[in-house]
């Protein structure tokens, strides 16, 4: 076996995957012996021509017993070798290729930005989660994912939209698209987690034995750190864990919880501190080196306080790492033994102020939500459309389209237009100068989004004959506006709700109707439109979907099925 941490490895199994630890290559004879005379008991054979041999250091032996000696094996598909950055290549390298040919060919089909978002999930990042759990992976490739995800949910083409604002919930303007970046920080907090459930596997030695340097992982994890100023340099994994697990948790100033040790404001030669003996004494927080009167305590005083023999120079490396704007600060805390130590425990620790780590409301989807709550945006257009209209009730304004069983096409019309995105010719000049700007209909004044769907002579007449069909048939008092056209009626407009949802339905219809005249070359008009809707009830008719049968009574109750 392998001695490690204080521990001997010999064997792992998963499945018939089976992985031998050993000490140098003359156990390799011995470990053959044992398994041939398993062989000989049970009938099972050892495949030597699958075998292979990892070094731990450098080796110039290229078989031993037989079996060949590798720079890197694949284990339980992951491709394990000592140079960190061919790690990474040769894992994901061929997973990125793979989800490139996947998405040349979605892009072949005329899918919605949805759709897209949806396939950017199931045919992209789901290749690559294996990989990320068990691997650290480099800003820069993460950048890169992200940029591939967000090209093909785009078609290749300019981004309208912020990524920031794409990953926004469906109700707050964004799609629900997710980012490798935060998927992957998460990712590794799941991994923390797990790891603090059970310190003692034999899965998390090695980690165990690195972070037991610095008082446990779950101490670090509480304390004001900065990776680089820690006295062991960790490796990129570790850093990883370290680094997302600041995404989440925020190191406030607290009197009662400054810790001393692996604090990034409290350096000898440049690192941070972190002395056992003193740990296992419970000397942990800042106030607790402070006398009666706020000063630190002197020498003679420290030793008379807590009673344990302390070298000067160890006294001394300690509290001159003690700045003095940190002492000013701790003047009204509590000093010296009266300081009330803080609970150490791992189910303790909450992330981002909501639940403990530890529980099981702490999900990836949780976590990734508190990671992105720093990192998403709100949308340009919320902005623009405030500054014109008054009261938008933003969060009916996002979801409306949701209410009802239509397809992602039809929802996109409306998206695209709160966006200030649609391809309006005003909008695609500013990237294309040679475009002809004038209404697809008039052809009088220039397309802008008000024009197309709302002042040009040819739409503003099928908005008075929809209007009318609806004031026949619906609600007498309705009069329609171009902010309704845009954000829906809300419960403001005094209209009953039954009412507001089948009119808020021929709104989102009626716009779809408008995008695709303008992109068929023909102009709006009731009767065409009229028709579509009446093909969209008979599909319902057999549907049992909630949303089906609440839009098939409805439009009964009105007598316009």
């Amino acid at each position: 076996g392998l001695s490690i941490a204080g521990r001997v490895l010999s064997i792992t199994q998963l499945a018939d995957d089976t992985t031998l630890f050993l000490k140098d290559k003359y156990q390799v004879d011995e470990a053959l012996k044992v398994v041939n005379n398993f062989s000989i008991a049970s009938g099972l054979k050892l495949n030597i021509p699958k075998c292979e041999l990892l070094p731990v250091k450098f080796c110039t032996d290229t078989i031993i017993s037989g079996v060949p000696v590798k720079n890197k094996v694949k284990y339980l598909g992951i491709i394990i070798q000592k140079d960190q950055d061919a790690r990474l290549s040769e894992n994901f390298d061929p997973l990125i290729t793979a989800i490139q040919h996947k998405f040349n060919l979605w892009l072949q089909r005329d899918l919605s930005i949805t759709g897209r978002s949806l396939v950017a999930k199931v045919e992209g990042l789901s290749r690559l989660i294996y990989a990320a759990v068990a691997l650290d992976v480099s800003k820069e490739l993460c950048t890169k994912i992200d940029k591939i995800l967000f090209n093909f949910i785009w078609k290749k083409r300019i981004h309208y939209i912020k990524k920031n604002v794409m990953i926004n919930k469906l109700c707050f303007g964004g799609l629900n698209s997710l980012d490798f970046t935060s998927l992957n920080a998460s990712f590794k907090i799941k991994w923390i987690k797990l790891f603090l459930k059970n310190p003692s596997s034999i899965w998390n030695v090695v980690t165990n034995h690195i972070f037991n340097s610095f008082g446990g992982l779950h101490f670090l994890l509480r304390c004001n750190y900065n990776i680089s100023k820690l006295p062991i340099k960790l490796s990129n994994f570790h850093s990883q864990l370290l680094s997302s697990w600041l995404m989440i948790y925020s190191h406030n100033f607290s009197p009662h919880k400054y810790f001393i040790w692996n604090n990034q404001d409290i350096k000898f030669k440049n690192k941070s501190l972190y002395i056992q003996k003193w740990v296992d004494r419970n000397i942990l927080l800042v106030s607790q080196l402070l006398n009666d009167d706020g000063q630190l305590f002197s020498y003679k005083e420290f030793l008379f306080v807590y009673d344990f023999p302390v070298t000067p120079r160890e006294y001394a490396v300690v509290f001159d790492a003690i700045p003095d704007g940190v002492r000013r600060l701790l003047v009204s805390a509590p000093k010296g033994r009266n300081c009330i130590i803080p609970e150490l425990n791992p189910g303790s620790i909450f992330i981002g102020n909501i639940c403990p780590l530890l529980s099981d409301k702490a999900t990836n989807q949780c976590i990734r939500q508190i990671i992105q709550r720093d990192i998403v945006s709100k949308p340009a257009a919320v902005f623009y459309w405030n500054n014109i209209y008054n009261d938008i009730d933003w969060k009916n304004t996002w979801i409306l389209p949701r209410k009802f069983i239509i397809t992602n096409k039809i929802r996109e019309v409306s998206f695209k237009l709160i966006h200030r995105c649609y391809p309006v010719k005003t909008y695609l000049v500013k990237r294309k100068k040679n475009i002809d700007t004038l209404c697809t209909f008039c052809g009088n004044a220039e397309e802008t989004i008000c024009h197309l769907f709302w002042d040009c002579t040819y739409t503003h007449v099928f908005w008075i004959d929809l209007n009318n069909f609806i004031n026949t048939k619906i609600d007498p008092s309705c009069k329609l506006k171009f902010h309704h056209i845009l954000f829906g009626l809300s419960h403001t407009d005094k209209i009953i709700s039954g009412k507001i949802y089948i009119i808020n339905l021929l709104i989102i219809f009626a716009k779809f109707h408008i995008h695709c005249t303008k992109f068929s070359q023909q102009r709006p008009n009731i009767f065409a439109f009229t028709a579509l809707f009446s093909n969209y009830l008979k599909n319902l008719n057999n549907s049992t979907n909630s949303k089906a049968c609440k839009t098939l009574e409805l439009c009964r109750m009105y007598n316009f099925t």
